[in-house]
């Protein structure tokens, strides 16, 4: 992921204001700052903490509809990515970079890694069956060293 800073977010916003009106798609401050609070997140945050923060940060009235609305919006024009950790449980995050998670069954969290040696089968793997990779998402579940003890 680049640097996290004001100029960086700016230009960010500028990309993603030109694809909302290219696509006719109606802007709106609560999409900016749902944007902004991902950007600027050091975690995956579900819709209830998004909401949250929103009103906590912004002190906008928006509703957990609303927030859930404009996550599937980004879903769909691939600007987040949705990471599932349970059955009902979704996280969500800027879909920057490609990379991969470990997800701890008992207290959830969630930790990000890259792995070459990994990306260089997934890319063989796709290639073997005549496949273009276009994405991949690697989600490992087990135990982190806390919850084992």
């Amino acid at each position: 992921m680049p640097e996290k800073n004001e100029l960086q977010f700016n230009n960010l916003l500028k990309k993603y204001r030109q694809h909302f009106k290219n696509l006719r798609l109606k802007n709106t401050i609560q999409k900016d700052y749902l944007l902004k609070t991902l950007y600027y997140s050091e975690s995956h945050l579900s819709a209830e903490k998004l909401t949250k923060e929103l009103k906590a940060q912004y002190k906008i009235n928006i509703s957990i509809t609303t927030v859930y609305k404009i996550l599937k919006l980004f879903e769909e024009l691939k600007i987040v990515k949705c990471l599932k950790v349970l059955e009902n449980a979704k996280f969500y995050e800027l879909n920057f970079s490609n990379h991969n998670h470990l997800i701890c069954n008992s207290c959830h969290t969630i930790i990000e890694f890259k792995d070459q040696v990994i990306e260089k089968k997934q890319l063989s793997i796709a290639k073997s069956n005549n496949y273009i990779l276009k994405d991949n998402v690697m989600t490992i579940y087990g135990l982190c060293p806390k919850c084992q003890k």
